[in-house]
């Protein structure tokens, strides 16, 4: 399934894989937007909400 299908969610971070080793560097963005472009607040990552990540590899949902 394409990412542009889905209509509820919104991206945090780009993340890469270190070469050489199996770790992950995150970069979050900046600015977080909904779904809608409306700015959120940085405590939608550690307030006590329930969350579903999305793995999107080139534009396809692959988890």
């Amino acid at each position: 399934m394409k990412i542009e299908n889905v209509k509820t969610a919104f991206k945090i971070a780009d993340v890469q894989i270190i070469q050489g080793t199996t770790k992950l560097k995150f970069n979050y963005l900046k600015i977080i937007k909904d779904e809608n472009g409306k700015e959120l607040n940085k405590d939608i990552l550690t307030k006590n909400y329930s969350r579903v990540y999305l793995i999107v590899v080139n534009g396809y949902i692959k988890k």
